[in-house]
């Protein structure tokens, strides 16, 4: 059995992440495929006797992720270099450490942030154009002289409608994700919750379109004398150009606040990283002392640790004596006496005197790097719970349309105007995005064995 990491991009439900993972897990070879909705990795474990060439093997799962609609991308170990270098100061770094992740989800929060705020920008001026009138009637204020002359009664229905569409056009702009990638997944025949949103804020939109085309029809009836203003406040009613706003606004706001979760949640397994040790003090054949990242050190290396220092490989102790606190790895708060011929391990602190010690491993191969491993892999590999969580979020959004094409046909049948059926229907779409479904199980997770590993505890 062998083991391959793939960054896969596209995802943003559990119906995603789901699809990804039932896809990945048909092919033949392939004996365990978890995919992390959370930080966008999949794992797949697979029978190398079926697959006797990596290539072979990464070819066929970037075929299969392409064809359910997302992106693989494969994640290759990387080749260290045998040259020792000077150190680059504190922006030296753990090949290991997850800084592109972060970076990215960062970047991802920051965007959905700058659409919020747009959104909001625009949909206010748009719900009180929509309702302030209803709402001045509420509140038993006087509706403003300005609102009556622009917006209020039939006469004025046409500047109401159009400005209405001018103020939902830059939420339309900011949000064209929703319906691109929405309606990408649905024609695929593979819905997610982006096509939940685009089919109710579309519907909403289109009916609403129709509708205004309807008032200028009747507009040039009361011309001709064969119509009035009495038909015009009645379709003027049936203008949903602020539910479409008021959607694509509280989703994005749901999308930032999902983003933010997850940023968080990947910084808990970050800050573990960050008890990794930077730089090592290298002793070279000439006796002369330099500084290199712990990255690059290799086995036979003489390094020199003084007191307050960390600890950059696993090693043995050939010159000096001191205390070591091993509390990152072992969670023990006693500092542990070390003298010549005892074991040192990496991210351990000493806090005595200066050590020489010989490294036993590589600088990305140490035990510290070992169980920053185990808690990445306890984060990606799922719990039953999770696991049917997954199933249900792969049969969730096509059973929602469903559900709400019967609710609209019955409402139809019941006798309810076409409007109400409508509303009904897009209610029914936009309540029931499965962000949480698929999204609870992992996070509670992360959190706990990111927040476990940081006091010392590994839970697999």
């Amino acid at each position: 059995m062998k083991k391959k990491s793939f960054d896969v991009k596209g995802m943003s439900c559990g119906a995603c992440s789901a699809r990804v993972e039932n896809a990945v897990s048909k092919v033949d070879g392939v004996l365990n495929a978890p995919v992390n909705l959370l930080a966008g990795t999949m794992s797949v474990e697979y029978d190398e006797k079926v697959f006797p060439s990596e290539k072979d093997f990464e070819l066929r799962i970037l075929e299969v992720v392409s064809k359910a609609g997302y992106e693989a991308i494969a994640k290759n170990e990387e080749t260290l270099s045998n040259e020792k270098t000077v150190s680059c100061g504190d922006s030296c770094s753990n090949p290991k450490i997850l800084g592109k992740d972060t970076a990215s989800k960062t970047s991802e929060s920051k965007e959905l942030k700058k659409r919020f705020i747009i959104s909001v920008v625009f949909l206010l001026p748009l719900m009180f154009v929509s309702m302030g009138e209803m709402i001045f009637n509420l509140l038993k204020i006087p509706v403003p002289a300005f609102y009556q002359i622009a917006f209020s009664g039939g006469k004025n229905t046409i500047t109401f409608a159009l400005t209405q569409v001018i103020f939902l056009l830059p939420i339309l702009y900011a949000n064209r994700k929703f319906f691109i990638s929405g309606y990408k997944s649905l024609f695929a025949f593979h819905p997610d919750m982006n096509s939940l949103v685009a089919i109710g804020a579309s519907a909403a939109i289109i009916y609403s379109t129709v509708v205004l085309f309807q008032i200028g029809i009747t507009f040039g009836n009361i011309a001709i004398g064969k119509s009035s203003l009495e038909a015009i406040m009645v379709l003027r009613h049936d203008l949903y150009f602020e539910s479409a706003g008021t959607i694509l606004t509280l989703v994005t706001l749901g999308k930032w606040l999902e983003s933010k979760s997850k940023s968080k949640t990947g910084s808990q397994i970050q800050k573990l990283v960050d008890l990794s040790p930077k730089t090592a003090n290298l002793v070279k054949d000439d006796g002369t002392e330099i500084q290199i990242e712990a990255s690059f050190c290799n086995i036979g290396d003489i390094l020199i640790v003084r007191p307050g220092e960390s600890i950059p490989v696993d090693g043995v102790v050939i010159e000096g004596i001191s205390s070591v606190d091993e509390s990152a790895l072992t969670g023990e708060s006693l500092p542990v006496s070390k003298t010549v011929k005892d074991e040192v391990k990496a991210a351990s602190i000493n806090i005595g005197g200066m050590l020489k010690i010989k490294a036993t491993t590589k600088g990305t191969d140490t035990s510290f790097s070992r169980v920053i491993a185990l808690v990445e892999e306890a984060a990606s590999s799922k719990a039953p719970i999770a696991k049917i969580a997954d199933r249900v979020a792969l049969v969730f959004v096509p059973v929602v349309i469903s559900i709400a094409i019967i609710t609209f046909v019955t409402w139809l049948i019941l006798g309810l105007p076409f409007s109400e059926a409508l509303s009904s229907a897009i209610a029914v779409l936009v309540i029931s995005c499965p962000c949480a479904l698929g999204l609870a199980t992992p996070v509670a997770i992360m959190v706990g064995t990111g927040k476990a590993a940081e006091n010392g505890i590994l839970i697999k």
